[in-house]
This record gives C-alpha cells, sequence and structure tokens, in this order.
C-alpha cells in the first residue's frame, strides 16, 4: 500500500450528543470513531467526502484525498444517484398528466427503434423489471417478471423525458436543483462547463493496482444513469426536497418509494421503487448508491430521524470486489446505524 502514503486529509469532525425531538434520546455520534474508520488504509484508502446530517444541520463531515487536497465544496461525478434526479423528472411528467407509467414506450416518440418497444412499460424502466439490458439486445426476462439493473433503462427514460417535455435533460435537471436548493449541482456538457469549477479530478483502479486519471468527457453522454455532478452539501439538499420538500406532490412521492421490485445486495435483499433502494427492516432507510468512470457514491435517508448519509469518493475501485469497493460506505453507514439503534434503545428502556 506503499502507493497510497501521499495520502492528503483534511478533516472537520467534532464529538455531537444531538437531541431531536422530546420522546428520543440523544443521537451520539462518536466523530472520532468515525474518523479514525475513514482513515484506515486497508482494505484500501479512502479518498473523498463524508456528510452526516439531520435536517440541514451537518453532524459530521470529513474529507481526505489520495491525490490531492478535497473539501466539502468539492464536486463529484455521483453516478447511478443521478437515476434518483431522472425518476423525479419522469413522476413530476406524470403528475402532470404529460406520461402515464403504465404507457407503454411505443405510445411515445421515444426515437428508438427497438423492437420490444410495445412490450416495455414506463414504470419498468423505472424499477429496473423492464428486463432491457442494453442497446440492440433482446429483452433479458419478460417485462415484469425479474429484476435486472439497466443503465440503458434510465437512459432512456432522458431520453423519453426530453421528447415529451420538449426541453433538454439539462434544462429540466436544472429546473429542479433550482427548485430544491441545489446551487452547486449540474449536467456536464461540452457547452456547459461549469462542472468543471472544484471538480475532483476520478481516478480508476488498474488491474495493477494503480490510480489512473479517467477523461471527463464520459459523463456527457449518460447523464440520466449516472452523469448528474453535485456535491456533499447539495445531496443533503437533494434528501431533504425529496424525501421532505415538494419535489413530488406527496402521492407521486409515496408511489416513488413503494417498494415494487426486490434485489439481492451486499446489505441483504432490499426493496427497489422508482430509482430508490428500500430497506426492508427498522429503521426505515431509502438510499441508492453509484459506480461511473473515476468516482463511487452512496446516499441514504432515515425519516423518522430526518437524516442524511452522503458518501463521494474520486476513485473507482477495482470490481474485482464489490465489498472493498463500498467498504468506506458501508463501515460508516454500519457506525451510524449503531448510534441510532443505542439511542433507540435508550428510549425503549424510558418506558
Amino acid at each position: 500500500m506503499s502507493r497510497f502514503r501521499d495520502v492528503i486529509k483534511w478533516l472537520s469532525v467534532g464529538l455531537f450528543s444531538v437531541a431531536f425531538n422530546a420522546q428520543s434520546a440523544p443521537l451520539k455520534l462518536d466523530a472520532r470513531a468515525l474518523a479514525e474508520s475513514l482513515a484506515e488504509q486497508e482494505p484500501r484508502p479512502f479518498s473523498g467526502v463524508v456528510m452526516i446530517a439531520q435536517g440541514d444541520e451537518v453532524l459530521f463531515r470529513y474529507a481526505a484525498g489520495v491525490k490531492g487536497r478535497l473539501s466539502k465544496e468539492s464536486r463529484f461525478a455521483i453516478g447511478s444517484l443521478s437515476k434518483q434526479i431522472t425518476a423525479v423528472l419522469a413522476l413530476q411528467l406524470a403528475q402532470s398528466g404529460a406520461i402515464k407509467l403504465d404507457a407503454t414506450l411505443a405510445d411515445y416518440d421515444s426515437g428508438l427503434t427497438e423492437p420490444w418497444l410495445d412490450r416495455v412499460r414506463i414504470r419498468e424502466l423505472l424499477n429496473h423489471t423492464s428486463g432491457v439490458t442494453r442497446p440492440g439486445e433482446p429483452l433479458k426476462f419478460a417485462p415484469g417478471s425479474g429484476f435486472a439493473y439497466s443503465n440503458y433503462g434510465y437512459d432512456i427514460v432522458g431520453a423519453l423525458v426530453e421528447k415529451v417535455s420538449q426541453h433538454t435533460y439539462s434544462k429540466l435537471a436544472a429546473t429542479l436543483f433550482q427548485q430544491c436548493g441545489m446551487t452547486e449541482s449540474v449536467v456536464p456538457s461540452a457547452e456547459n462547463t461549469v462542472y468543471l469549477e472544484r471538480l475532483a479530478t476520478g481516478y480508476r483502479e488498474s488491474d495493477q493496482g494503480e490510480l489512473q486519471a479517467v477523461d471527463n468527457q464520459t459523463l456527457f453522454h449518460h447523464a440520466p444513469s449516472s452523469g448528474v455532478v453535485s456535491t456533499a452539501q447539495d445531496l443533503v439538499r437533494w434528501s431533504q426536497c425529496l424525501y421532505e420538500g415538494e419535489a413530488l406532490q406527496p402521492e407521486w412521492r409515496q408511489r416513488m418509494l413503494a417498494a415494487s421490485a426486490t434485489r439481492s445486495h451486499r446489505w441483504g435483499e432490499l426493496g427497489y421503487g422508482f430509482g430508490v433502494q428500500v430497506s426492508q427492516q427498522a429503521p426505515s432507510e431509502f438510499s441508492h448508491s453509484g459506480y461511473a468512470p473515476g468516482y463511487i457514491s452512496t446516499l441514504a435517508y432515515y425519516p423518522e430521524r430526518k437524516i442524511t448519509l452522503v458518501v463521494l469518493e474520486n476513485v473507482a475501485w477495482s470490481l474485482s470486489d464489490i465489498r472493498r469497493v463500498f467498504h468506506h460506505h458501508d463501515r460508516v453507514r454500519r457506525l451510524l446505524l449503531q448510534a441510532m439503534d443505542m439511542a433507540s434503545t435508550s428510549v425503549a428502556a424510558q418506558h
């Protein structure tokens, strides 16, 4: 691990004891334990930003870079967290009556020529039950009969949203970002290069274990599925806007968050709504993760305590071991869950 000895760290943490309401015990976040965990070099070093917030109050933040200084203001490609943006844009059209979730792609001018357009419904693209895999390939299974995660499916949704609204995906996303107060988020394009400001250089881990810079131009082509650029603070705002705010009408938010499919995951079996994973166990948890060229991400929200967890990294570690890839993400999540469990146990003991 000597190649990682140039780790540069920036840290802003504190020991917090935060009372959320009169009925709950104070949530005691052990910031020192969180920071020490993130500083561990095995099985690989952390390179990114972590933020934990309750509402808009930041409880913990940490940043460390293996190839240069990172801060809470650093921008990252958020990978498949972009799917939540796309799902909301589609559902906004649905709640206005512009599209119907049970309509097939053949009912709209999607610009596609795939032979299965009359079989795949929009809702099946949103919850990955369409059987769609890659352009030009047959369906993996009959629509609605299984679960197969599909980036192409979300790129199709993005194209459909553009066709129906007659606006570019970039413009629609910018309007949504403004609605949610997300001042640092952007959809990259050759024309819109503002995303380069404070963008953390992305790296990939080679088969030899070396870090190689990636070409950020790849972000241009798959924004609806994986190409949005954002910051940790903006993703806290996104969680507030999505789960507690006005991104969607309550009825449509409920539809988005309803587990209409299940998927196998390293955390166990999870429900899947429209662009969001739904935990089947307490506490309630809505989440998603992302892996894009040069970047990985995790976003989780706990509605009972209005807590958001954001983890963004600028190294796409080798996919040969997915648990190693998300080691630090999962460890921080586990420590946060333990803190919430201890607080709940304390409340139960008082009654």
